[in-house]
């Protein structure tokens, strides 16, 4: 549309132009600029010079108003273009030499499945039937992501999806995987491995693990002596809903909360605890492990593991834990 609009205004200058001097009037105006000519070429030269001059300007003036009117209002409102996505390969492979890959999944439950990944075919996750690893929680998107073989190796794309794609906890768009990288998809509760053929997995050492969770933090959620005040805010598929609730179970991989309502497992929660003694409250975004009734009333038990906490307030809950002078 805009550019039919420049279109019409270069059409409407030329037809100003014809009919100025094609116009009877205009004829008197031509003999008159030859008598000019005769008698004064020097400063003909000049005012020829200076019309072609404001002629250019304002073509030039005509081209790139857009450009000038986008730079003023981006000045004005303050908007800055958004970052560029990086595109996402498709199509035919090339003839890359790349030993074949797995990922080793386990399950909430503790099944395991491995899946082969190779050079010839994209390998395709997310919620629709015709991914090879389909995941039928609902913060999946259809297709969430895909890992495919280039020179460098083999590279997992997010695509676009709802819930993010991670590696190693870190959110991502695109990620070259060397083995032992752990992917997660919309922090949902699975165990995702990436394994080249003939390499080993890296564990961690267990006496390191021991070493930076002692005493109380053994247990999976150490009793406090006092209630500690819990905001969240659950994010459901209908929407978003706010709570306040108070617990005594608390440690540095997660928290036990007492809910009205059962909130499936794999649902993301942001949380505010405010612990005593701490400047502010803890803020950190969690995800449900479970979510089961309690005997003695008709709330709900419900556990919550920390997948994004500052390591300042990780440190700040075991410290506290574990003192046991609450």
């Amino acid at each position: 549309m805009q550019e039919k609009h420049h279109n019409f205004m270069y059409g409407f200058f030329v037809l100003q132009v014809i009919t100025f001097l094609f116009s009877p009037k205009s004829v008197l105006a031509i003999s008159k600029i030859e008598r000019m000519l005769k008698d004064h070429p020097v400063k003909f030269s000049f005012v020829i010079f200076g019309v072609c001059g404001v002629f250019v300007g304002v073509l030039l003036l005509l081209s790139y108003y857009k450009a000038i009117f986008k730079a003023i209002s981006a000045l004005i409102t303050g908007k800055k273009k958004a970052p560029k996505k990086p595109e996402i390969p498709a199509g035919k492979f090339r003839d890359i030499s790349l030993p074949d890959a797995r990922l080793i999944v386990k399950e909430a439950e503790g099944k395991v499945k491995e899946f082969l990944i190779t050079t010839r075919k994209e390998f395709w996750i997310g919620r629709d039937e015709d991914n090879q690893l389909i995941l039928e929680e609902s913060v999946v998107s259809r297709r969430h992501a895909k890992i495919r073989s280039q020179t460098d190796g083999y590279v997992i794309y997010d695509l676009n999806s709802k819930g993010g794609t991670f590696v190693n906890g870190k959110l991502i768009q695109s990620h070259i995987l060397k083995t032992g990288d752990e992917i997660g998809i919309a922090r949902i509760n699975i165990n995702i491995i990436f394994k080249k053929q003939d390499e080993e997995i890296v564990k961690i050492d267990t006496k390191e693990k021991k070493k930076a969770y002692t005493g109380a933090e053994h247990r999976k959620y150490p009793r406090l002596n006092m209630e500690a005040t819990v905001n969240y805010l659950a994010y459901f598929p209908t929407g978003m809903k706010e709570n306040q609730t108070h617990t005594k179970n608390v440690g540095g991989g997660g928290v036990c909360i007492k809910t009205a309502n059962c909130i499936t497992r794999g649902t993301i929660i942001e949380l505010e605890i405010e612990i005593p003694g701490y400047s502010s409250p803890i803020n950190a975004l969690a995800c449900v492990m479970y979510s089961r009734k309690r005997k003695m009333d008709n709330d709900f038990d419900t556990g919550i593991r920390f997948t994004d906490i500052f390591d300042e307030e990780r440190k700040y809950i075991i410290d506290y834990v574990n003192r046991g002078d609450q």
